[in-house]
């Protein structure tokens, strides 16, 4: 369970940091 829950963490702070990283993009092009 602790893995489990340790690659769902670390899945999450990736998924955050592509949505900042696009959110950024976008506001950059625009």
């Amino acid at each position: 369970v602790g893995s489990t829950m340790m690659s769902s963490a670390e899945a999450v702070k990736a998924g955050l940091r592509g949505k900042a990283l696009h959110i950024l993009h976008c506001y950059h092009d625009s």
